[in-house]
């Protein structure tokens, strides 16, 4: 499978197949450019960038590397957060969502990375989830 100008973003160095030399920028982020112009960029531990796509309605994405965890925060108009991501080793992740926009938002956390939500938060009060109950979908 090809991608054409795919940004691939990583926190350690992922440089095979890349043509050019790195561009370092200060606060050292490193960028290469591969044979396809797919793009490779080394995020230093507590950096971050922003990243949209050339659409004129492309959310914005704030990528960071924070504690050696790589994170996208998506960011929408007036600063409302609606979902966070953060990958983290060992094949986990932790999501967050907020489902309403302020001044009452709910919001959504799976915390542990096991992909079922673990807290929700809503008129500033938390709950806890206990359970997860799964039932067939008829068709």
């Amino acid at each position: 499978m090809k991608f054409r100008h795919t940004i691939i973003i990583t926190a350690v160095s992922v440089m095979a197949g890349c043509t050019s030399r790195p561009h370092t920028y200060p606060g050292g982020m490193r960028v290469l450019v591969g044979k396809e112009g797919n793009v490779v960029v080394e995020l230093p531990e507590g950096s971050a960038f922003a990243l949209r796509t050339d659409r004129g309605d492309s959310p914005l994405a704030l990528v960071s590397n924070l504690q050696g965890n790589l994170g996208v925060l998506n960011v929408e108009d007036g600063g409302h957060t609606p979902r966070h991501l953060e990958l983290k080793p060992g094949n986990r992740a932790s999501l967050s969502f907020t489902t309403t926009p302020a001044p009452n938002p709910t919001m959504i956390l799976d915390q542990d990375g096991d992909g079922i939500p673990d807290i929700k938060v809503e008129n500033q009060t938390q709950y806890r989830m206990r359970e997860v109950i799964w039932q067939e979908v008829q068709k």
